[in-house]
């Protein structure tokens, strides 16, 4: 017999991707792919100084105008988030396997986002010129342009 749910109890805080196991290389393929059928242009990594990619910049043309984007993953905070999610479900992360889970989950979801957004505009269902689209980066000089 199961035990009745209590329904003023939160669930446990966790985020998206916290416990993916998709290798970067296909992470990063996947956005590429995205990127490149939806036309992007000018899509660079930044690297920290460990030659790990922290961030994506892409250009793209929507609707006759051009869109510069800049996605980072924000490494330390997320790592907070990662821990305390392994915590919600009684398990522990620490030391390089914290960090090696946080980068694979950043990235899995930037990737997730990136493949939304690319839907969304596709489907025509957003306006470009409205958050979040908007928020991202029109200023164009992220890629020097």
């Amino acid at each position: 017999m199961s035990t009745p749910r209590n329904p003023t109890k939160k669930a446990p805080p966790r985020i998206k991707n916290y416990r993916s196991q998709a290798s970067m290389s296909s992470i990063f393929e996947t956005i590429r792919e995205s990127l490149a059928t939806h036309k992007a242009r000018r899509v660079m990594f930044d690297n920290d100084e460990n030659g790990r990619m922290i961030s994506i910049l892409f250009e793209m043309e929507i609707n006759g105008e051009r869109f510069a984007f800049r996605l980072p993953v924000r490494f330390e905070r997320l790592k907070k988030r990662v821990a305390e999610s392994y915590r919600a479900i009684g398990k522990s992360i620490s030391g390089e396997a914290l960090d090696e889970q946080t980068y694979t989950t950043g990235w899995a979801t930037i990737r997730d986002w990136i493949l939304a957004q690319m839907a969304l505009i596709e489907s025509e269902a957003v306006d470009v010129d409205r958050p979040p689209m908007r928020r991202l980066s029109s200023d164009n000089s992220c890629l020097g342009t």
